[in-house]
């Protein structure tokens, strides 16, 4: 809440943020069973390897099937759609995370992914360069937002999602847009400018 009033939301989007429950089909958080390290696992019969895929959420991993070739990629790589970037706090930069992760998945040799949701993946590497164009091509449409003008995160949202949105998707799109931000803040490409009503802006060198 505090961040988004920072970043300029307005009061209704503020009081909407309160009612709005997350969708059941998006499941309940709940103590893993068993926790799994980065690497090959041990102790089971086929030759299975963790492959830490933050980015979607922080904590989100990939399976890697050596011998069948096959990715289960989880909610990391879907078939058509991207997966949703949060921005957790003021510090994170998942965006970065993911498209790491992608790039950590596209250099493995694999033939199939098997994602979390919907149809299986058979060109898996001209998806992966599909999801990369989209986040590249989302960043500099924001730096054509931005231009020379001074925008608030709430701002660039408005321009970059000029439909109506209900309240979950607009919460969803106005997150996605502060990663993107993030990440091109990161990037040193633009800067938030924090005595100026908390903008943001192309940066420029001296």
């Amino acid at each position: 809440m505090i961040m988004q009033k920072k970043e300029g939301a307005s009061k209704s989007f503020l009081s909407d943020l309160n009612s709005i429950t997350t969708p059941p089909f998006a499941g309940k958080i709940t103590k893993p069973d068993l926790l799994l390290e980065e690497g090959k696992i041990k102790n089971v019969a086929r030759d299975l390897s963790i492959i830490f895929t933050p980015g979607h959420d922080q904590s989100e991993i990939s399976i890697h099937d050596l011998k069948s070739k096959v990715i289960f990629s989880g909610d990391h790589i879907l078939p058509k759609i991207t997966p949703f970037i949060p921005t957790v706090d003021e510090k994170s930069n998942l965006l970065d995370d993911f498209i790491i992760s992608l790039e950590k998945i596209e250099k493995i040799k694999h033939e199939t992914i098997a994602p979390g949701h919907g149809e299986v993946i058979t060109e898996p590497h001209k998806r992966i360069k599909q999801m990369v164009l989209h986040h590249k091509r989302r960043s500099e449409k924001i730096l054509d937002i931005l231009g020379t003008k001074e925008l608030t995160g709430w701002e660039v949202t408005n321009f970059l999602f000029p439909r109506k949105l209900d309240s979950l998707n607009l919460r969803l799109a106005f997150q996605e847009t502060l990663a993107h931000l993030k990440y091109l803040e990161n990037k040193k490409v633009i800067r938030h400018n924090i005595a100026k009503f908390n903008t943001w802006e192309v940066f420029k060198e001296a």
